[in-house]
């Protein structure tokens, strides 16, 4: 980790992540933008659909190679943290809106502060975070330019292992619990609405033989959702999997339903930019592909920690309990702050 530091120190980016269900991490440096590389690599792309998608070069080794790169040239303005009143005023929006138009849920997000110490060690922290979510893409990217994040995401986006792939549709939340889960109408809703485009994303690229389980709870961080797994079989010289992952992102878990009814509504609706939060991110190889949407994540400055948190508002939405479940699910990054 004592490259990654120097890194760190001279703004150079680059890109360390540790995949669900694995050990060792994965470096990566030195990104291009929209060109992919020819080996394996780590792409990164904002919540936008024409966003530039950049490409990190995987660098072999128990450590990253000091090869120097272009510095990033990022803002260092920080984001404004969004009060509960103006958290209200959107959600009420949102009501409105569902009453006049065919929307029938949107994701509601809001930016969360937190301070830090200018000594406040980084990379310790994404070994706490590391530790804690063994079933998570852990990641810490400095990004040529959005600057640093730091995330914790449980959701696939979209996998290959040989020539199988998976896709997931992961929607509604409750807090974590002991207890046996009950999931009302609302939820069970919410969740069908993603699984619904997915079905409709797949047909689209010609995709019709595929499985699809049964709705589960997933226990991811503080928070537990609803999830489908869907599973496919293709030769990977024939499948696009990008054109794939762009055709089923964003989906209705991250912007709603109908989802460009959805997306305009939330870029009307909003005080901040999403940047990564909510866009995707994961590695890319001849052999395997593992993209996740980019949730549970904070961009990090000298002093503060901002933190994306949202959740999907329907017309039976409660606004406090809504703004409860962003605050349980920031819990997945706060725990691990203080050591």
């Amino acid at each position: 980790m004592k490259t990654a530091a120097t890194k760190l120190r001279s703004k150079e980016p680059f890109c360390i992540a540790r995949f669900p269900g694995e050990k060792e991490l994965n470096f990566y440096q030195n990104p291009t933008a929209n060109d992919q590389n020819k080996g394996d690599s780590f792409l990164v792309k904002g919540w936008i659909t024409n966003d530039t998608t950049y490409y990190y070069a995987s660098a072999y080794g128990s450590e990253l190679d000091a090869t120097k790169a272009e510095k990033v040239n990022y803002s260092e303005d920080i984001p404004t943290e969004t009060s509960f009143e103006t958290y209200s005023a959107n959600f009420n929006s949102y009501q409105h809106a569902f009453a006049n138009t065919s929307v029938k849920k949107v994701i509601l997000s809001r930016i969360k502060l937190v301070d830090i110490s200018t000594k406040f060690d980084l990379l310790a922290y994404f070994e706490r975070l590391e530790s804690a979510h063994p079933n998570a893409l852990v990641f810490m990217l400095l990004h040529p330019t959005e600057g640093l994040w730091i995330g914790a995401t449980p959701e696939i986006l979209i996998s290959r292992k040989g020539n199988k792939y998976t896709t997931v549709s992961l929607a509604a939340t409750q807090r974590i619990s002991e207890k046996e889960y009950h999931w009302g109408a609302k939820e069970k809703q919410e969740q069908e609405y993603v699984s619904a485009h997915i079905r409709k994303s797949l047909a689209k690229n010609g995709i019709e033989n595929f499985t699809e389980s049964r709705p589960a709870t997933a226990e991811a961080g503080s928070v537990a959702h609803l999830k489908t797994i869907f599973e496919f079989e293709g030769d990977n010289r024939d499948l696009d999997f990008l054109n794939i992952a762009d055709q089923i992102h964003p989906t209705p878990a991250i912007s709603g339903t109908p989802v460009s009814k959805a997306i305009d509504l939330i870029n009307a609706t909003e005080n901040h930019l999403r940047r990564l939060y909510t866009g995707y991110l994961g590695r890319i190889s001849a052999q395997s592909i593992d993209l996740y949407v980019n949730l549970r994540c904070m961009q990090v400055f000298p002093t503060k920690m901002v933190l994306y948190l949202g959740g999907g508002i329907t017309q039976e939405s409660q606004l406090e309990d809504e703004w409860d479940e962003t605050e349980q699910k920031a819990k997945t990054l706060l725990k691990q702050i203080n050591g």
